[in-house]
């Protein structure tokens, strides 16, 4: 190997690391930050082989607000809250009769509301065209069932086939303006089922004494999921590999970290033709994309010794020889 090839290599591997590192200090710095890191974004959207297998650890946000705006998961809910309250707060008898009465009253009010209650909302023009939105009142109901159309329209696109044979712009705009639509929709229904809890909880307030004001109100607490330790691992992982790429510090196993990972994202979003393109997607890609060749940029770095040439396995390998015989290459014998 000449001397070009090796420096070729040595700077292949510092912008890799680089790139790796920089992302990991971010993804940590977001944790500090009212939007944190979470992969469940890039897995909810994802339509390879890994991302359906992972998403059946995802939690959906959609079904979970269908489950909860139900007359019997309101009259559950609400029941939850003011035991919360009762058990928190020890509520005396005289409380405790009041709280049921505020129960009593905020059941009816969210009952009507869920039955009857009229939300003035945007939809896009019927036309399909892009001349703005009207305004229509509907009952929760209606727009329950608008919601429903709009979730069952995006699973209809995502599941057309013509996106192989007219080309993929078409349905990204499609798929982009239907989640808009649903993300709205969520966004919105999740506010107003907010506001009839939030009427219960200071109807509950007002009951507290001022001591027990001072208290907190004790919840159960959240169990963590599955997608907090894939988030983990994700941003301690890439954190590790992009230092270790970057110091030359094991540099073999920092490059096999990283060609598993990469490996993972492209099997998570294929740049398969007859996949629908996700909304978050950079460039045009026909089976390779930015991710498959960095991946390969790695395998052939873990063929050479790199973190040796310029790095702190070198050093290491000359404090600790006889720790590092696995990452020597093998001397040639003359024939």
């Amino acid at each position: 190997m000449n001397r070009y090839t090796g420096i070729s290599l040595i700077l292949l591997r510092l912008i890799i690391g680089w790139h790796f590192l920089f992302e990991g200090l971010h993804k940590i710095h977001s944790l500090y930050t009212p939007k944190p890191f979470s992969s469940e974004i890039y897995f909810r959207e994802s339509s390879g082989p890994l991302g359906k297998f992972m998403k059946g650890f995802l939690p959906d946000p959609d079904a979970e607000l269908l489950a909860k705006l139900d007359e019997k998961s309101i009259n559950t809910d609400w029941n939850n809250t003011v035991k919360d309250f009762s058990s928190s707060y020890q509520f005396s008898p005289d409380q405790a009769k009041s709280a049921d009465e505020v129960l009593e009253k905020n059941l009816k009010t969210a009952t009507a509301w869920f039955k009857e209650g009229k939300k003035e909302i945007e939809i896009p023009s019927p036309d399909g065209k892009s001349t703005g939105t009207l305004k229509i009142n509907y009952s929760i109901p209606q727009w329950l069932a608008y919601y429903k159309s709009k979730l069952e329209e995006l699973d209809k696109i995502r599941a057309d086939d013509r996106s192989w044979y007219l080309g993929k712009e078409l349905d990204k705009a499609r798929i982009a303006a239907t989640r808009a639509d649903i993300t709205k929709g969520r966004k919105e229904l999740t506010d107003e089922y907010d506001s009839q809890k939030t009427a219960l909880t200071s109807d509950l307030q007002k009951l507290l004494t001022a001591e027990q004001k001072a208290k907190s109100l004790q919840t159960p607490e959240k169990k963590v999921g599955f997608i907090h330790w894939i988030n983990l691992m994700t941003i301690l992982g890439i954190t590790a590999i992009g230092a270790g790429l970057f110091l030359g510090l094991f540099t073999r196993i920092a490059c096999l970290g990283g060609i598993g990972f990469l490996a993972m994202t492209y099997f998570t979003i294929p740049p398969f033709p007859w996949l629908p393109v996700p909304p978050l997607n950079e460039g045009n890609y026909v089976f390779v994309n930015k991710n498959l060749v960095e991946m390969f940029a790695m395998m052939v770095l873990v063929t050479t010794n790199s973190g040796r040439w310029f790095g702190l396995d070198g050093l290491l390998a000359n404090l600790l020889p006889s720790c590092c015989t696995w990452d020597s290459e093998p001397k040639n014998k003359s024939v």
